[in-house]
């Protein structure tokens, strides 16, 4: 960075963050048994499975407080989708949404039928 800013009079510095860390989810849970079942189901031939991301999530904010939660994208994106994901030309076909609903809608009624 000092070397494409090329200033000395702009200084870097890291800073630390105070916020609290959150936990990992559960690789094993039974909120992830119900996505992985359903995952199978709506998208044939496809397995869920737990990973890590490199960017924040809003679920970190739920495990601080003791509530299981991953992020979870629920809509089917071509590569050319998901780069425009959060930017001003970011959409999704209908198609996708339709079939992320359908999908999410079955998760919590998987879920909700095992507790």
């Amino acid at each position: 960075m000092r070397t494409l800013i090329n200033d000395p009079q702009v200084k870097l510095e890291m800073q630390v963050s105070d916020e609290e860390t959150a936990p990992s989810a559960p690789v094993e849970s039974e909120l992830m048994t119900s996505i992985s079942r359903v995952t199978g189901q709506v998208f044939p031939g496809a397995v869920a499975f737990p990973g890590m991301d490199t960017f924040a999530t809003d679920s970190a904010r739920l495990r601080l407080r003791s509530v299981v939660a991953y992020g979870l994208l629920p809509f089917p994106l071509s590569t050319e989708d998901e780069w425009r994901m959060h930017s001003e030309d970011e959409r999704i076909p209908v198609a996708s949404f339709q079939k992320g609903i359908e999908f999410l809608s079955a998760i919590v009624n998987d879920f909700s039928v095992a507790k």
